[in-house]
């Protein structure tokens, strides 16, 4: 029978302890990134009863331009024709600046795709 030698021994045990502690830190960052995602942010974003223009793009994960043309599209429609097609984005004006009322947002959201509301 042969000898066991003792530096395989060290050097298989050393390997396989950096192995198991280097998954250990990988499974550590995955879980770490996955709790701080978009989803995670709106979840936050929507506990709040009014959300700011940029807020309310990243809740709907639009440019923040396209939030503002939606508001002046529908403010430019309701003055000229005095009407509406279906619910118009809850907005609040304070101090000059836009706020989106949060209860609000979602049933806009339903709103537009019963209409089939299309912006451009």
């Amino acid at each position: 029978m042969k000898s066991i030698n003792f530096t395989h021994v060290i050097s298989s045990t050393i390997l396989g302890v950096a192995l198991i502690i280097g998954c250990l830190i990988f499974a550590g960052n995955d879980k770490s990134a996955s709790g701080s995602g978009p989803q995670e942010i709106a979840a936050v974003s929507l506990t709040k009863p009014l959300l700011t223009i940029p807020e309310t793009a990243a809740y709907l994960h639009i440019p923040e331009s396209k939030v503002r043309t939606i508001i002046q599209w529908e403010v430019t429609m309701s003055n000229t024709t005095g009407t509406s097609v279906g619910m118009a984005l809850p907005v609040i004006e304070i101090d000059g600046d836009m706020y989106v009322i949060t209860k609000g947002l979602e049933e806009w959201l339903q709103d537009a795709v019963h209409n089939r509301k299309e912006y451009f």
